[in-house]
């Protein structure tokens, strides 16, 4: 009588890439030393990315990107969309708990030297999704398109007049654009999230890359 084996068993002889990657980044996986609570501020720091990933999606399905009706969506969002309110304050105070955990996260970095030999990409690559987080965190405040937005968006504006390179491509455009502008914000949440695995890649890397 053939001996029944077991689910682990029959999916490790059919797909055994899944208990490798489990072997290499959970239960074998390298850890310093000195590992303590400041090392989870880069898994809330993930946490917090996907809240802001899955309340910018649901909260895109309702918003409608012009000028006219920008604002108006929004109020629409706040007042007719069931739960509507709550998810767009997930998203809006997410952006805050966001940034709180990613400079904890660059403390931690700058406090234990992970800006050094052999892990200088683990910081170039934290410090490329840091500039597009700003940047994202900036063209989403423009686009509730309400007062803050539009004199926030115009402070910024008109302050690529100290950028010579910046002046004739950007400052000549009527301020009514950078409702167009934020719109942008996809391509660099894009960038930034393809940035991500590069990141953890470094960090989780050959051991010989890891603290000892």
């Amino acid at each position: 009588m053939e001996k029944r084996q077991s689910f682990s068993t029959w999916l490790d002889s059919r797909m055994p890439t899944l208990r490798e990657s489990w072997k290499k980044h959970m239960s074998e996986y390298f850890a310093p030393k000195n590992f303590n609570w400041m090392y989870y501020f880069g898994v809330l720091a993930i946490v917090t990315l996907v809240v802001q990933l899955v309340t910018g999606i649901w909260l895109l399905m309702s918003y409608q990107g012009s000028a006219e009706h920008a604002f108006a969506s929004v109020e629409y969002i706040m007042r007719d969309v069931e739960l509507g309110w709550i998810i767009r304050y997930a998203h809006s105070t997410g952006a805050s708990l966001f940034f709180v955990v990613v400079y904890l996260h660059m403390f931690r970095g700058l406090v234990y030297g992970s800006y050094k030999a052999p892990r200088e990409l683990v910081w170039v690559f934290g410090m490329t999704i840091y500039v597009a987080l700003m940047a994202e965190a900036f063209l989403g405040y423009v686009l509730p398109w309400g007062q803050m937005s539009y004199w926030g968006g115009s402070s910024n504006h008109f302050s690529l007049w100290c950028n010579p390179c910046c002046r004739r491509r950007y400052c000549s455009m009527d301020s009514g654009r950078l409702l167009d502008i934020g719109h942008h914000s996809q391509q660099i949440h894009v960038s930034s999230c393809g940035c991500c695995p590069l990141h953890f890649g470094r960090s989780g890397g050959s051991p010989h890359n890891r603290t000892a």
